[in-house]
């Protein structure tokens, strides 16, 4: 969070800047910061984290990312919205990827197998993988 004195970043765990101007009390209020101005912030805020959480599930179970986002001090309504949307994020990256992989394959096949035919000879037509591929793109959302 940006502290509105002197425009310093802050995490959102500090309770007072470096320049001595307090960010939120002990209970954890704000201090000075419009609500409009906080939503903004708590929204860049969720989607530096949906990023960095959407790239930690690619190495880390469900369970671990939702206790690292918890650590790191999010409350547990919002690490569980953060966690909804880095899956789904996540698992349309993954059927993207997926997708190109099959379609690629087919169409590899389908090129490669026409190219090393002899002129009338017969070739591979490849739609399997070719139809599961775009299949796969389309339900990438």
């Amino acid at each position: 969070m940006d502290c509105p004195a002197c425009g310093a970043f802050n995490s959102i765990l500090d309770t007072e800047c470096a320049c001595g101007r307090v960010l939120r009390e002990a209970d954890g209020k704000t201090s000075g910061a419009p609500k409009k101005i906080r939503r903004r912030k708590d929204e860049a805020l969720r989607s530096q984290w949906l990023e960095s959480t959407v790239q930690y599930l690619e190495r880390h179970s469900i369970e671990e990312a939702e206790r690292q986002l918890r650590k790191e001090g999010l409350r547990a309504g919002t690490a569980k919205r953060v966690m909804v949307e880095a899956l789904r994020t996540y698992q349309a990256r993954k059927a993207r990827r997926t997708g190109m992989i099959w379609l690629g394959i087919g169409l590899g096949v389908t090129l490669l197998t026409f190219a090393v035919a002899e002129p009338g000879g017969s070739y591979i037509v490849a739609f399997g993988p070719v139809l599961y591929g775009l299949s796969k793109l389309a339900s990438a959302r």
